[in-house]
């Protein structure tokens, strides 16, 4: 199956096709006037040590959208409900890369770090009046 977008300035196709194993993967390819890029999906793997009891009760104590978006993405990916990380990103409502920074900090540091929303620093200088 293919999917075809064209957004400006560049056309983005989807590819889905099956494997041996009967498998869908999907190949994306963004043309531009200049380039072409093909990006393959990353599988939606990664090994929670949490149960998904453990996940909904955090998710019931949490009171923060931001840390209610990453444990909804643990536990989808814990109840294997999408085959790709895009899709789950899509589930949440988050960019990929987002998603992955989360896998990442998942991986390297656990589930309480992922769950800590740190502060934005400002962009604007506080003038200082005396």
């Amino acid at each position: 199956m293919v999917k075809v977008g064209f957004g400006s300035p560049f056309l983005c196709v989807h590819v889905y096709f099956g494997s041996a194993d009967h498998e869908v993967h999907q190949l994306t390819c963004i043309m531009t006037d200049r380039f072409t890029f093909f990006l393959h999906e990353k599988k939606a793997q990664l090994e929670i040590k949490e149960s998904v009891e453990a996940l909904k009760k955090k998710l019931q104590n949490n009171k923060h959208l931001k840390v209610e978006k990453r444990i909804k993405s643990l536990i989808a990916i814990k109840e294997s409900k999408f085959k790709t990380q895009q899709e789950v990103a899509d589930y949440v409502v988050v960019s990929i890369r987002t998603l992955e920074r989360w896998v990442d900090t998942y991986k390297t540091e656990g589930l309480d770090s992922l769950l800590v929303i740190k502060p934005k620093k400002s962009k604007f200088i506080t003038p200082y009046y005396s």
